[in-house]
Formats: C-alpha cells, sequence, structure tokens
C-alpha cells in the first residue's frame, strides 16, 4: 500500500520466516523534519504498545536517510472499506467493533496516550482462519505523548488542525495540542454512528462546515436514520458524541463495560 507519508511493503523475516508489515517513509519527505518527527513519534508511540487491539511494531531502523518500521502483518480490510461495502451493519457486530477498538484506545491512554485520529480508516479487522475477526487500531502518526512538549511543540503548531474533521471532537478542532483520552472517545463515536448507520454524524459540503456544526451542537440520535437500533445502544452513542467532555463517558474501559 502507499500513503501521504510512504509505502507499506509486505514482506518475510529471513530469521523467523514470519510474514511482516515495513512502513518506509518517502524519500522525497526525508528533507521535512515536521513529517520526520512525526514518523519517529509513530514509531516510538507504537513500539511501548502491546495488545491485541493495536498493531504490533516489531522493529525500526533507518537506511541512510530513510526511516522505517516494521509491524506485524495484519490479513485484513480497513473498516471505511468494509463500511463502503457494507451500508447497515448487523448492530451487534457495530457494537463488538466499537468494544474491540475501546479495548486498545484503553491500553494506549493507560500508557498516557491519545491517538487524535481515530476514524474507520485506521480501524483494521485481522481475519483468522477461522473467520473469526480482530479489531485493530493503526497509525499512530498523530499520537499525543504526555512526555514530549517540545517535539509535540514541533509537530503541532500553534492554531494547527490535525484529524479528521469527520471524526474530530470539538474540542480538538480548536486545540489539537491539548486534548485528553475523552477525544479519542468523541471520535470512537462518531466512527460507530458510521459504522451503525452508514454515514456521519454532521456531514458538510467542506471541514469548516463539519467543524461548525459539530462546535454547535451534539451528534443526532442514530434512530433518526435506522430506527430498529435499540434504544440503549443508541443511548451509548450519544454519550460518546456530546460535545461537553465532561459528560461524555470519561474512559474507554466505562465504554468497553
Amino acid at each position: 500500500g502507499r500513503g501521504g507519508m510512504g509505502h507499506v511493503f509486505k514482506a518475510r523475516d529471513d530469521k523467523t520466516r514470519a510474514i511482516v508489515a515495513i512502513k518506509v517513509m518517502s524519500q522525497k519527505l526525508t528533507g521535512n523534519q515536521t513529517l520526520v518527527s512525526r514518523f519517529r513519534r509513530e514509531i516510538r508511540a507504537s513500539s511501548q504498545l502491546n495488545n491485541p487491539h493495536i498493531v504490533r511494531t516489531l522493529d525500526a531502523g533507518r537506511v541512510g536517510s530513510v526511516d522505517f518500521m516494521v509491524m506485524e502483518f495484519v490479513n485484513g480490510d480497513q473498516l471505511d472499506r468494509i463500511t463502503s461495502r457494507i451500508s447497515a451493519i448487523p448492530v451487534g457486530i457495530a457494537c463488538e467493533i466499537i468494544r474491540q477498538a475501546a479495548i486498545g484506545l484503553q491500553h494506549a491512554h493507560e500508557q498516557h496516550m491519545v491517538h487524535r485520529d481515530i476514524k474507520p480508516g485506521n480501524l483494521i479487522i485481522d481475519w483468522s482462519s477461522n473467520g473469526r475477526g480482530t479489531v485493530k487500531i493503526m497509525d499512530m502518526g498523530l499520537v499525543r505523548l504526555n512526555d514530549d512538549s517540545e517535539e509535540e511543540n514541533s509537530v503541532t503548531r500553534a492554531g494547527q488542525v490535525m484529524g479528521t474533521p469527520d471524526y474530530m471532537s470539538p474540542e480538538q478542532g480548536w486545540n489539537t495540542a491539548t486534548v485528553d483520552s475523552r477525544s479519542d472517545l468523541y471520535s470512537l463515536g462518531c466512527t460507530f454512528f458510521r459504522v451503525i448507520t452508514g454515514r456521519v454524524p454532521f456531514p458538510g459540503d467542506n471541514p469548516l462546515q463539519v467543524l461548525m456544526a459539530r462546535c454547535s451542537k451534539d451528534a443526532p440520535s442514530a434512530r433518526t436514520h435506522r430506527p430498529e437500533i435499540p434504544e440503549s445502544v443508541d443511548n451509548i452513542l450519544r454519550r460518546m458524541t456530546l460535545r461537553d467532555p465532561d459528560a461524555r463517558f470519561q474512559t474507554a474501559a466505562e465504554v468497553i463495560t
């Protein structure tokens, strides 16, 4: 695969014969210190995490001026690709997807990390040989680490909005650098809304419209788009997407419960 930061290759470890994924930063970006810092931040963050619901980083290094990281190979599908094919995922399966993602988030939050870009495109379903799926969080490139304020300032300059507007919390729209773990829960709630209804909670013609909408009102009830959603599930979703962080679930563990 390829993205804005570089390429991902499927590879085989010559010593263990294990299949892995190698993410290689694009050589043309190596002169951009902000992007280099972001890539190294992803390596640093993901290497500290060890949870079945987060894509593991196995190794990292540098060849010449190019940074790379070696990750577990995930035999699966990104959630945004699944939702583009299936407009209405069964409610129970949608709940299980969000529950598993919340387990990964709880682990990251316990390590004092905030992901800051939770969305369907950063959740991948790893399919086992028996057909069961395991949800894994990927892409720690925008993670906030509590112990690197100097690096944080170089990556998130004052006034810069980072993240994905359709899934971003209102407070992240105001200040990316100061958000806490409850911002991830809002983004997970928007992801839940997308998975269970087939649409985002705040559609708009441009990112500014989307951000303004979520800063001025709470997300609508998912039942307006899909009446068969149980009220108990809708209540969980609505609490995850409240504008006021103090009114939301305060931890991913509460969402899991």
